[in-house]
């Protein structure tokens, strides 16, 4: 189903080889919901994506040290997307390990200004923390994401650049 070359197959399992116990299980449950997403996808869009090693090496390092569920489920949405249509950049995947719930529901804020999929991640991540920090016009978050390259301050208002555009859709579920 997942087209993955033999050798990077091998250099994947290497990787999850290394894991302790927990981390192992935290990394499997977020590969297979990945691959549940997957699959409910038409996948004969898509006959010969090869999915990048390093795509999957970011999630085994990252998903263990999410305590949110919400996070792991857009880590699961992303490694999906890799395994679908092998479209994320790994400088995404590197950038998204860096952002919290906070930042992401930030981003997503602006984003949904002009795209459903940003309100999606915003319900998603929803909560009274992350919604007040989210609704302050200059917060630690804004300039964080600035500092990323994700969000722009554009005449006093925040406007999400390419590189948020692209790692918002990345997080999103499989259309």
């Amino acid at each position: 189903f997942v087209n993955i070359k033999k050798d990077n197959f091998k250099i994947i399992e290497q990787k999850f080889n290394t894991l302790n116990e927990v981390q192992k299980i935290i990394a499997e449950q977020t590969l297979r919901e990945a691959v549940k997403k997957a699959k409910s996808k038409n996948l004969d869009e898509y006959p010969n994506v090869i999915v990048k090693p390093q795509i999957i090496y970011i999630v085994l390092d990252n998903t263990d040290s999410q305590i949110d569920d919400s996070m792991r489920q857009l880590w699961s949405n992303l490694t999906a997307r890799e395994i679908t249509d092998g479209s994320v950049h790994p400088e995404i995947a590197r950038i998204f390990s860096k952002l919290t719930a906070a930042d992401v529901a930030t981003l997503s804020q602006h984003y949904a200004e002009h795209s459903s999929a940003g309100k999606l991640l915003l319900k998603m991540l929803a909560s009274a923390y992350t919604l007040g920090v989210a609704g302050d016009k200059k917060s630690f978050n804004h300039v964080y994401l600035q500092d990323l390259g994700l969000l722009e301050d554009v005449s006093g208002k925040w406007m999400c650049t390419t590189k948020g555009k692209e790692l918002i859709r990345c997080l999103d579920h499989l259309n």
